[in-house]
């Protein structure tokens, strides 16, 4: 199935769209140059990204992603836009993640986060917050950067636990969602896990 990215501005929401994690088909990406030693071609549009054949955080966040987590709430979407010195910062479908995150909840919450400067997209984040209830959930996250121009960028993979902001930080966040787009700032300190720790829920 070809996987096609493209970004565009609805409402005040970046809305980036894709198909599936199969990777686009080579020949609708003749235009990027090819990818590393060791690479394959991941998605191309307004940006060619490529993804290392081998990856343990990769695999390790596929082996808990195929867990049987209850995914209560839509994936929450984030974006920024520098807008010609204008910022314009959106944030939809962000209640529920928000009140997970605040009372701690249990399950599986998505959100997706997209910086650009006007059509050009800057930065995509995918992040997966794996709850259980405790002060220290696992995070997923992938990311990769665009600010070098379209050529070839490499998606990047974390597997951590980490340690949640406190529940009046979501609060604030319920209050002007807006405000709070970037996940860095739900979370303190977080540190890289394969451990034994990282199990399906039971």
């Amino acid at each position: 199935m070809v996987k096609l990215r493209y970004v565009v501005w609805l409402g005040g929401l970046l809305v980036a769209c894709s198909g599936s994690d199969g990777g686009t088909q080579a020949s609708e990406c003749d235009w990027c140059p090819p990818c590393g030693a060791g690479e394959r071609r991941y998605e191309c549009n307004l940006i060619c990204v490529c993804d290392t054949v081998e990856n343990v955080r990769r695999d390790e966040q596929d082996r808990l992603l195929a867990c049987g987590w209850e995914q209560p709430c839509e994936t929450a979407l984030f974006g920024y836009n520098a807008n010609a010195g204008a910022p314009i910062y959106s944030a939809h479908q962000a209640e529920c993640l928000f009140t997970a995150l605040r009372d701690r909840a249990r399950g599986r919450f998505d959100s997706s986060y997209d910086a650009a400067t006007g059509f050009v997209l800057n930065e995509h984040s995918d992040y997966t917050f794996l709850l259980d209830g405790s002060e220290t959930p696992l995070v997923l996250r992938t990311s990769y950067d665009g600010a070098q121009g379209p050529w070839n960028a490499l998606r990047d993979f974390h597997v951590e636990r980490c340690t949640l902001a406190a529940p009046e930080v979501f609060d604030q966040c319920l209050a002007d969602p807006e405000s709070c787009t970037q996940a860095r700032d739900w979370l303190g300190s977080c540190l890289e896990t394969t451990d034994a720790t990282a199990q399906c829920p039971p």
